[in-house]
Parts: structure tokens; C-alpha cells; sequence
């Protein structure tokens, strides 16, 4: 089993040459590489080597691969395959996206302006919708994991499916496989573990809410941001951003983030519906 993780320079499987390191978290490491076969350029993850031998890490890892070149959308990462490299490295091959993520792109601009949110909001919606068509939840929907091909906004790709759950599957029932990231958690995720599709538009209605008025929902950190999603009532855009958006919007979050699933917009496609209409 090899300890360290592939260095740029180095070849995949005899075929993927690691030009430039794009990023790592904490599960897998990210490079742009060069396909010796085709000569496209395409990002490679390459799971972390000490992770090798847990069986919770390889799941979410062999989830997002399948899921990823299972389900295809112009608003969604293509994954062209992935593999176990002779010295045991698990990797996936995608698609090489140039661009900002949303979080990055938000922090430098927001306030977005409600064209910017609605142009940004429909094509994750439309994502999603496909997503849960195909029967997947997606549980970890953030701005991390979102790019802006070029910087634009019209141009999305959603990606990581990493803790992405089959719709059929809407409890979760080990405690350990409830994670994800605070400020975008639905409250019967946390509270329930019990996730579906409008557990993702409330991710989404959190997700706008913090381009359109350039604040988080609730502020604070991990277990204090956790409570505020189960128990306190979501503020208003309007109160956060007075008159720098149209009514519809803040009456769309609203419904977006309530508490209740059965309030928020029961698909995707609702919303996008409402987004255009403003």
C-alpha cells in the first residue's frame, strides 16, 4: 500500500501525467492531469493513501464515482471513469473545470444582484432536479461545491457527490455517515437524519440567501449553527437586505428555508420556476 499521494510529475496507471496540484480536502487530493492517450487535460482525484483501508472512505469515494458518470447535465461535473492504480491509489477522472468556485466568487461580489441569483439559483436547481430524478440526493450542497466555468454565472457545474444518498435510502441510519457542512444543513438532517430532495433545496434556499444578501443565515460555528437550523426561525432577505431585492425573492427563501418540508417547494423545477418569474 503506498503512504504517500502521487506528486505532480508522476503517471497514473500509465496513462494520467499530474501536471499541477488543484486542491485537497479531507478525503482526496485533486490534480490537473494530462491524458498521454487523448492529450485532454482533465483533473484526476486520487483518494488519500491512508484512507485505503477505511470502509466508509472507500464507499463515499466509489458513490460519487458511479453516481457521477451514472447521471449526465450540462450543470452537473462529467466523470470519464475511474480505477485503483497498480500501487492501490483509488482515483477518478473528470472533467478539467477552469474557474472561480461560488464560494470564492461570493466572497469577492456579494451582494449578488438578483439576476446573478437567479441565473446561479436555476442552474443548481436544474442540477438538482436531475439528480433527484435519477433518484440521488446530493447532502452536501455548498458553495465549495459549486464552480463558475470562466467566472460565469450562467455557466455552473455542480460536483462532489461524495455524500450523496439514494433517495430511497431517506434515513440514514449510522450516526457517523450524518455529516456534512453546517451552514447548508437541513434541520431534519441534523435533527433526524432523515434527508430527501427538499433536504438539498433547503441547502440551495441557504445557498442564495448568502449570495443575495452577502451574510450567512445563521452566524456562529459547528454546534451553535447546527441548533439555530433546528430550532431558530430563518430571517427574512427583505430584513437583511431592505429593498435591494424584488418581494418575490425573500417570499421564495422563505419557503426555501422553512422548517417543514412539506412548506418548501417540493422540486426542483418550483423552484426554478419561481426564480425565472422574477
Amino acid at each position: 500500500m503506498p503512504t504517500d499521494a502521487p506528486r505532480v510529475g508522476r503517471t497514473v496507471d500509465g496513462r494520467y501525467r499530474l501536471v499541477a496540484a488543484l486542491g485537497r480536502g479531507g478525503m482526496a487530493a485533486v490534480y490537473v492531469a494530462i491524458d498521454q492517450v487523448s492529450n485532454q487535460r482533465l483533473a484526476l482525484k486520487i483518494l488519500h493513501p491512508n484512507l485505503l483501508d477505511n470502509a466508509e472512505a472507500l464507499g463515499r469515494f466509489e458513490r460519487e464515482a458511479r453516481a457521477t458518470m451514472r447521471i449526465k447535465h450540462p450543470n452537473l461535473v462529467q466523470a470519464f471513469g475511474h480505477g485503483e492504480h497498480g500501487e492501490g491509489f483509488r482515483y477518478m477522472v473528470l472533467e478539467f473545470l477552469e474557474g472561480p468556485t461560488l464560494e470564492d466568487y461570493a466572497h469577492e461580489r456579494a451582494p449578488l444582484s438578483t439576476s446573478e441569483v437567479v441565473q446561479i439559483g436555476a442552474a443548481v436547481g436544474a442540477a438538482l432536479g436531475e439528480l433527484h430524478k435519477r433518484g440521488v440526493i446530493h447532502r452536501d450542497l455548498k458553495p465549495s461545491n459549486i464552480i463558475l466555468q470562466g467566472g460565469d454565472p450562467g455557466a455552473v457545474k455542480v460536483f462532489d457527490l461524495g455524500l450523496a444518498l439514494h433517495s430511497s435510502l431517506t434515513r440514514v441510519t449510522s450516526v457517523g455517515m450524518r455529516i456534512g457542512t453546517p451552514a447548508f444543513m437541513a434541520p431534519e438532517y441534523i435533527e433526524e437524519s432523515r434527508c430527501d430532495a427538499r433536504s438539498d433545496l433547503y441547502s440551495l434556499g441557504a445557498i442564495l440567501f448568502e449570495l443575495a444578501s452577502g451574510t450567512r443565515l445563521f452566524q456562529g460555528e459547528g454546534r451553535d449553527v447546527l441548533f439555530q437550523q433546528v430550532e431558530t426561525e430563518a430571517p427574512l432577505l427583505e430584513e437583511r437586505t431592505p429593498g435591494l431585492h424584488p418581494d418575490g425573492l425573500s417570499d421564495l427563501l422563505a419557503r426555501m428555508l422553512h422548517k417543514d418540508p412539506h412548506v418548501r417547494p417540493q422540486h426542483a423545477q418550483e423552484v426554478i420556476e419561481a426564480l425565472q418569474a422574477l
